[in-house]
């Protein structure tokens, strides 16, 4: 602050602004969460077709497949997870919960738990590198 202004502001501009989080972050990050609701859509889905198969079976002596009932569970059993990976996906995308983003890093580097398998490991693997950085860590808000 200098003594020639009063009105002047006690805090320099650049040490208001929050730290940006790295590229290295934010793309990994936007893959998991286009991924999660994808995955979180497709086991919505799932669910709701399984419902309405059970209700039409009420109505008509169709029998329910039991293939159709292990997809509900699976979904069901999967959108807690999924749900994590894309919360945490969204803080690291935001540079804010260091932990939630680190969860869903691992998280999505597990097989079977992380969405669309094939494509999340990666995201997983490459967030989890880039926010293993000190670089990347400082820029955290908490």
């Amino acid at each position: 602050m200098s003594t020639s202004n009063p009105y002047e502001s006690p805090v320099s501009v650049q040490e208001q602004l929050p730290p940006t989080v790295p590229t290295s972050v934010r793309a990994p990050a936007l893959g998991l969460i286009v991924l999660g609701i994808l995955a979180l859509v497709g086991y919505v889905l799932q669910i709701i077709a399984t419902g309405v198969q059970f209700l039409l079976s009420a109505l008509h002596p169709l029998a329910i497949d039991g293939q159709q009932w292990l997809y509900s569970v699976v979904g069901m059993v999967l959108f807690l997870p999924t749900l994590t990976i894309v919360y945490g996906a969204l803080n690291a995308r935001k540079g804010k919960r260091y932990r939630w983003a680190l969860a869903s890093a691992i998280l999505s580097c597990i097989p079977f738990v992380s969405p669309i398998i094939y494509l999340a490991i990666p995201f997983g693997i490459w967030l989890l590198i880039a926010l293993l950085r000190q670089k990347a860590r400082l820029r955290f808000t908490s």
